[in-house]
Formats: structure tokens, C-alpha cells, sequence
């Protein structure tokens, strides 16, 4: 294999590669991250996360409500209290050597011991730039680029990203290949057991493929260990295609199962691989894939459909629980689904951007590949009784009914001026952010919380944090643009405020203050073991501490307007920036709210908007609101601009 790494696109705004180099991630078999100088991520006192809680609820509230809340929080953290015992039994834990990070627990609750369906809820896609390619052909190229980062990861030769000089963890990449979601009654749990988990690589050798219900395993590397050449890879697809030209059959739509519910799902697991040998078999060949490509008849007319079925889709010809679905439609459309649990989207549009700047002309001779004919393709069909095929109509009858529960929009903003964000020295989220507080002010005239999706891959184990973006610099400025008697110095002064606080707000979280996280991990960790704290108080009382009843006082928290206005949030909001990537976005049915995935490159910013049906009649106006928001915005940085810099002759530039 070549280790000159085949990216020929522009790579992701605000972030480097070591390109050259081709640094070793790999240290003799060690975890991906163990080279990386990552830091460990800091825990903040209970005292500095209550004083940024409440500089983070303040504005939602009025006056009453802040007291009451205050008092609570005071409560909950003040010295001996419930919140130093937990925080104590936090910071114990975070001590320990093989702790990533004191929110790995959080995180192993926040998706893993959940048991609602994680297809509509936590799965997460992304919609590629368009390329004039059939279904096959799309198929392919995706496949062998693919397998090309996967061959170059494994020799630990693939460039690593940095935020300006800092590392980023690696430690998710361990989750890209052969990764599923496996269901079980009381947790969850990431299936690497066909992963050789001393050299973190996967042996698997095969993807699997969807088809119209259908499923094939198709080898993308042969049993010699040679890659299959473009062509090879083109040629098995296209022999899919062809044994898959009947209608599904819902009744053996397997895929329909990964939309159960999860204790639903884990006995059924359970009964389909004690059903026979070959339906373990099957499983197992599913689970232990590299990643999957699935194969839609679907011909969508435009990017909002297409990601309407990249969110949702034919649930009967996906694998939800796969941590790559990779989705193919006849018109060559394509994007990608991932299960949320082991991967973070920032992570993801890091590989998306190596795989999708590969040439794939020249991709035999960058992966070694070499023309060996048609891969091993095997059909994996189930031995299905018919009460298991009674069951799989149930599950296709029930995600029918709930996906269709889902509104989609989709904002595409192509007079978006990235050159004029750097001459103005403005973040790109930031300026989005703003604008869509003000799009949803006009509306509603009062502040709604939104959290934004802050990642926090410079600290080893470190995922995201949802940061609240209602401030007082946000308020004042959201006020002051409804009235018509300011001149635009005195709104861009107001606006620039609020920019400013946003961004310093996002440097923090960045820095590691992670109050709603925090506080949050704390109730957790009382939920989990309430009796030990309890003893702990009794002890403490016979000893003239606290009084027993504290515990539930303190709690009280909990239910304080600060605390349940914050986590019923409004928006939920997610910011990335790509030159390969046309949407992303997410589902926001478990909670309720508006899910806003955005996307940026240098010329356009569009974003992807979710909401609950009987929400739908939000969606029309609030777009409207912001594509208006945004073109005035844009409008006040030209005018402050020019007040400030002089006109420049583009000849004598």
C-alpha cells in the first residue's frame, strides 16, 4: 500500500492535518489515542459550575423564578451537603487510572442504558455533495474509499487531526469499523468482540449490504487478504441488484427488529439466534461487518427528501444498530446514518472528509487493490417461523406509524459569506446562533432555551457538551434589533456584544466548564446508589451533622424552574462545516424540541430542521425568520465594515 494518503478536497475549516507526516497513531497495539498528547478533561468544583448554572439560566427566568432557583442550588451544594457527598464520590472516581473521563459513566447512561429505540431518537445522518454516478457505481466508490481508511487506520498512517495546536482524542476512531449496537434488558453494550481488541483492528474482511429487505454479505478483501479492486467491488453490487429486483417481503424485513424497543429487541435477538444455527451465523455476520451500504429504490427530487429518508427511512432495509449504515439511492444520491452511542458527529465529519476527498480513479493503486473478479457475495436470508414473521410486520407496522410523526425542513442559505465572517473576526456558529435567536424572537417576542453541541475531543475521552446560549449580551441585543429607533452602529455594537459573549461562553466549554453536564452526572450518581448517601447522612447526623430530611431538600433541585427550563429546551442545535457535506441532522422526538443541524462551507450554509408533526406549522415561519435574519446580519458586518475600512481598488489590492 502507497502511504501517501489520496485526499485531493479542501480539508474542514478550523482544523489541521498532519497530511505529510502521516503521523503513527498506533503504539504497538495500544489504544488509537495512546500517542496523542491529549489532556485529561478537568473537573470543575461544584462552586464554579453553580456560578456558571447561573449565569446560564439567569436569562430565562424572571425574578421569582431565579430566586427559588438560587435558593435551591445554594441548598444542594453548600459545604457537607448531598451535593459535596456526590461531588466527592465524583471526583474519587475520576481519580482512578482507568477512567477516560469522569463523564464516561454520563455518557454510558446518556445512550447505552436508555431503552427507547435509538433509530428516531439518538441516530444521526449526513447528505454527500451529489455525484453524477449510478446506484452501483456510487456504491463502489463509497465502499473501496472506505476500505482504503480502513486499511491505512490500521497501519496507523492516517493523518491526525488537530484543532489549531492541540490533539484531538482518537480514541473514537476504535468505533468506526465492525461496531454494532447490541440490544440487551438492563444496558447496552458496543459489540467488539470480533475485533481484535489488543491491536484495536477489526479482522472482518466483509460489509454488509441491503437490498430491498434483503441482506448479503459481500467481501471486500479476499480470504488471501487482498483488496478487491474498484471494478471487483462494482461488479458485486451490481450482482445484488440484479437478485433483488422483486418487491420486499415485509414478513422477512429483519431490519424492521433494530427498530424495537430495546428489551423488546434484546429478547427477540435472543430468540432469532436460538431459533437455529444458521440465524446465529447470520447475526454474527451482520454485527461483525466492517460497516454497511444499502442499496434504496428511492429516487428523492430533491435534498430534503433525500434527508427525510437518510433520517428515517425504509426501516425494513436498514441496520440501525450499525455504527456506519451507508445509504445509496438509484439516482446516486448518498449519506450516511450513524448510531450515536460510540461516535460523535465531529468525528465523523473527519472521516467523512478523508473518504470523500479521495480520487477513487486512482484508489486500487493507493489501497493495493488488484482485479481478483466478483467478491464472495452470501445471502443472508433467516429461517423465519411464521409467528417470527408476524413479529417482523408488527415492528415494520409500528416504525411506519412513528416515522411518519416526523416534519422536516431544510434552510439552504447560498449568500453566505464566510469572507466577510473573517474580516469581521466572527465564528460562524456564532453568527448562525444569533440569527436564529433572533428568527425565533420575532416569533414568540420572549427567550427560549437552545443548547448547542460544544465538542470536546482535545481532552482524551472527551465527547460534547450542550452549552445554553441565552445570555444577557444575547437578550439585550434581541431587544434592542425590534426597535426601529437605533442607527446600525448602535445594533452592529450590540450584536458584536453578544457574538462576543457567545464565543467566550463556547471558549469555556471548551476549557472544560460543563455545568448542566456536571450538575446533571451528580443526580446520576445519587439515582444509581441512594442508599449509600443515605447511610452517609444517617452517619454524619449521629455525629451532629446533617439532619436526614436534607436529602430530599436538597434534591429539590431538581425540579427548580432553573433546572427543568434548561433541560426542556426549545432548540437543540449542532454546528459543523464541510466541503463534502451537504446536510446533516438528527431527530427530535425524545424530546420535543426543534433539532437544527447546520452545515458550513465557504460559500453556503444550510441547515436541516426536525420537529414533531403536530409542530410542523413552526417550521415555515421560523425558516423565513432566519434566512430574513441572516441577509441583515450579514447586511450589519458590511455596513460596520465599511465605516471602518476604506474602499480598496481590487487592481491595486
Amino acid at each position: 500500500m502507497r502511504e501517501d494518503f489520496p485526499f485531493t478536497r479542501g480539508n474542514r475549516r478550523g482544523r489541521q492535518y498532519e497530511d505529510l507526516e502521516m503521523n503513527n497513531i498506533e503504539n504497538n497495539g495500544a489504544p488509537l489515542e495512546s500517542k496523542n498528547t491529549t489532556q485529561t478533561m478537568p473537573l470543575p468544583s461544584l462552586e464554579e459550575t453553580a456560578e456558571h448554572f447561573t449565569q446560564w439560566f439567569t436569562p430565562l427566568l424572571d425574578n421569582e423564578q431565579r430566586a427559588s432557583t438560587r435558593a435551591a442550588l445554594n441548598t444542594f451544594i453548600k459545604s457537607g451537603g448531598l451535593g459535596c457527598l456526590l461531588h466527592e464520590e465524583l471526583r474519587a472516581r475520576s481519580a482512578k487510572s482507568d477512567t477516560g473521563s469522569w463523564l464516561d459513566d454520563y455518557w454510558q447512561s446518556r445512550f447505552l442504558a436508555r431503552h427507547d429505540a435509538p433509530s428516531l431518537n439518538d441516530n444521526y445522518f449526513f447528505l454527500f455533495a451529489h455525484e453524477e454516478l449510478s446506484r452501483e457505481k456510487r456504491a463502489a466508490s463509497l465502499a473501496a474509499a472506505v476500505l482504503n481508511y480502513k486499511l491505512v487506520l490500521d497501519q496507523g498512517i492516517v493523518p491526525r487531526a488537530v484543532e489549531k495546536t492541540s490533539p484531538l482524542c482518537e480514541r473514537q476512531f476504535a468505533h468506526l469499523f465492525s461496531t454494532t449496537r447490541i440490544p440487551d434488558p438492563d444496558c447496552d453494550h458496543l459489540n467488539k468482540s470480533q475485533t481484535d481488541k489488543r491491536e484495536q483492528k477489526s479482522p472482518a474482511r466483509h460489509i454488509a449490504v441491503f437490498c430491498q429487505g434483503n441482506i448479503f454479505r459481500l467481501d471486500l478483501i479476499s480470504k488471501d487478504g487482498l483488496p478487491h479492486s474498484l471494478k471487483d467491488i462494482e461488479a458485486g453490487f451490481e450482482r445484488i441488484s440484479l437478485d433483488c429486483l422483486d418487491e420486499q417481503i415485509t414478513g422477512r424485513a429483519v431490519g424492521y427488529l433494530t427498530t424495537l424497543q430495546r428489551t423488546d429487541w434484546a429478547h427477540t435477538r435472543k430468540t432469532l439466534r436460538n431459533t437455529s444455527r444458521e440465524n446465529n451465523h447470520h447475526l454474527e455476520l451482520i454485527e461483525s461487518a466492517l460497516f454497511s451500504i444499502h442499496l434504496e429504490r428511492d429516487e428523492p427530487k430533491d435534498n430534503r427528501a433525500a434527508c427525510l429518508e437518510l433520517l428515517r427511512g425504509n426501516g425494513g432495509n436498514r441496520w440501525f444498530d450499525k455504527s456506519l449504515q451507508f445509504i445509496v439511492f438509484k439516482n446516486g444520491m448518498a449519506g450516511l446514518n450513524v448510531e450515536h452511542s460510540g461516535l460523535d458527529r465531529a468525528t465523523v465529519v473527519d472521516f467523512l472528509d478523508y473518504v470523500l476527498g479521495i480520487d477513487t480513479s486512482n484508489i486500487d493503486q493507493y489501497s493495493g487493490a488488484t482485479q481478483q473478479g466478483t467478491p464472495v457475495i452470501q445471502s443472508l436470508t433467516f429461517d423465519l417461523n411464521p409467528s417470527f414473521q408476524k413479529r417482523i410486520a408488527m415492528a415494520g407496522a409500528t416504525f411506519e406509524k412513528k416515522k411518519n410523526t416526523i416534519e422536516t425542513r431544510t434552510l439552504e442559505f447560498s449568500e453566505f459569506d464566510n469572507a466577510l465572517l473573517n474580516r469581521a473576526r466572527i465564528s460562524q456558529d456564532a453568527f448562525a446562533q444569533c440569527a436564529l435567536q433572533l428568527a425565533q424572537w420575532r416569533m414568540n417576542n420572549e427567550p427560549v432555551a437552545t443548547c448547542q453541541n460544544i465538542s470536546l475531543r482535545q481532552y482524551s475521552g472527551g465527547r460534547v457538551q450542550y452549552m445554553w446560549v441565552a445570555s444577557d449580551q444575547m437578550m439585550d441585543f434581541l431587544t434592542l434589533m425590534q426597535e426601529e429607533r437605533h442607527s446600525s452602529p448602535v445594533k452592529f455594537e450590540s450584536f458584536e456584544r453578544a457574538i462576543r459573549q457567545h464565543e467566550a461562553r463556547t471558549k469555556a466549554c471548551r476549557q472544560g466548564v460543563q455545568p448542566e453536564q456536571h450538575l446533571g452526572e451528580l443526580l446520576n450518581i445519587y439515582q444509581r446508589h441512594p442508599e449509600k448517601f443515605e447511610k452517609d447522612f444517617l452517619t454524619r447526623m449521629t455525629l451532629g451533622g446533617l439532619k436526614h430530611s436534607e436529602i430530599e431538600t436538597a434534591l429539590e433541585f431538581y425540579q427548580s424552574p432553573g433546572w427543568t427550563r434548561m433541560r426542556d429546551d426549545a432548540f437543540c442545535t449542532s454546528f459543523l462545516a464541510s466541503p463534502n457535506i451537504l446536510h446533516h441532522g438528527f431527530s427530535a422526538l425524545d424530546h420535543g424540541n426543534v433539532a437544527v443541524g447546520c452545515l458550513f462551507s465557504d460559500h453556503q450554509f444550510f441547515a436541516h430542521l426536525s420537529v414533531e408533526k403536530e409542530k410542523r406549522v413552526l417550521l415555515g415561519p421560523l425558516i423565513a425568520n432566519w434566512r430574513e435574519a441572516l441577509e441583515e446580519l450579514q447586511d450589519l458586518i458590511r455596513d460596520s465594515l465599511e465605516v471602518v475600512e476604506p474602499d480598496v481598488d481590487p487592481e491595486t489590492e
